[in-house]
């Protein structure tokens, strides 16, 4: 895909600029056969026969981002990209037709760059946002073409198509405002993946392939998971066929959570965002999103919990909104909870100099 934005440098480097030296290199073989074993899951009948449901819903996903990718055409193609579990599902699968569609089946070949609108929200997690510079690299990453925006989806797609926002992840209230409309050109495109599931908020009323209603800016929606459950989510995430090497993820657990706000990868699967194993399954503001309380570990309960490697003392979680002993996201058994930490009508506390500063 074409692009107008740029590869978006780590948290510890400049917002925007170029990319560091790591982000330069070649993908690892290990992380490329992750992404390409999107296709082997249905393709492959020992894998399909494995994981029947998981291989089935893939394949059907697989099948419409392809369908609209040779109907749209890839130059006119976004993904919407916030770094929450849906979207990370989808940019795995849509980087495995990329490189099918593009590279064919050489294993080596680097990933296609993927034009992508991150509409931000008021007072983002900062881990959040790391994760989403570790999801921009093209080495161990998805080499997102990243552009914010502020606003709901309305307004921000408005935005990103008349040819605002910024090439950078996040955006500072510090920001000039007048930077990013300057010389704008509209970019020309026609259809936007986005991770909708049935079960989100407006999700019921969606098909497949979606056209904005007639006051929005004209585009269509693609929701290639829309028949997705949150198990499903997590099935895909954590799935043994899409795991890799643990000693090629290039870098150690710490690193992985510190610096770039990442869990999952290597042997546990695709990387996804830090703050689902912190307790947190739907990812908002940090005013009104808080661990899920059906994960929470309560005294007395035994300690030796599956993902809480046995630790007994409660935890600052949630770049310190929170504090207290979670389960992680993936052992949610009742998806219908999935939204039980989000808090209701909640109202956004006036900014601080810190708080600004977390958005750099």
């Amino acid at each position: 895909m074409t692009s107008n934005g740029a590869n978006t440098a780590p948290s510890g480097a400049a917002a925007s600029g170029s990319s560091t030296s790591a982000s330069q290199s070649q993908p690892p073989p290990e992380w490329l056969a992750s992404i390409d074993a999107v296709y082997s899951l249905f393709e492959d009948p020992t894998a399909a026969e494995r994981y029947p449901d998981l291989s089935r819903k893939v394949k059907t996903a697989v099948q419409l981002c392809e369908e609209v990718i040779q109907d749209v055409g890839q130059q006119h193609c976004a993904l919407s990209f916030n770094g929450g579990k849906d979207c990370t599902v989808l940019v795995h699968i849509l980087s495995a037709v990329l490189r099918r569609l593009n590279t064919g089946k050489d294993k080596l070949a680097p990933i296609p760059s993927i034009p992508s609108l991150y509409i931000t929200c008021p007072s983002p997690f900062p881990t959040v946002e790391k994760f989403i510079r570790f999801c921009v690299s093209p080495t161990h990453g998805y080499n997102l073409q990243v552009i914010s925006v502020e606003g709901g989806m309305k307004k921000g797609i408005r935005t990103y198509l008349d040819g605002g926002g910024r090439e950078q992840v996040g955006i500072s209230t510090s920001d000039d405002p007048l930077e990013s409309t300057e010389n704008r050109e509209p970019r020309d495109i026609r259809a936007i993946f986005v991770g909708t599931r049935r079960d989100d908020p407006h999700g019921p009323q969606l098909s497949a392939r979606s056209w904005t209603d007639k006051d929005w800016p004209r585009v269509e929606r693609i929701h290639p998971i829309l028949d997705w459950t949150y198990q499903d989510v997590w099935q895909f995430l954590r799935c043994p066929h899409l795991a890799s090497d643990e000693a090629k993820l290039g870098m150690g657990r710490r690193e992985l959570a510190e610096e770039w706000g990442t869990a999952g990868g290597g042997a546990q699967g695709v990387p996804y965002c830090l703050l689902y194993d912190q307790g947190y399954t739907s990812l908002g503001s940090t005013y009104n999103t808080l661990p899920n309380p059906e994960l929470r570990v309560e005294d007395g309960e035994k300690e030796q919990e599956e993902g809480m490697g046995g630790k007994k003392e409660e935890a600052v979680v949630g770049d310190g909104t929170a504090k207290g002993r979670w389960r992680p996201a993936y052992m949610l058994k009742d998806g219908s909870c999935e939204r039980a930490g989000r808090v209701e009508n909640a109202t956004q506390p006036p900014p601080t100099a810190s708080s600004a500063a977390s958005t750099q």
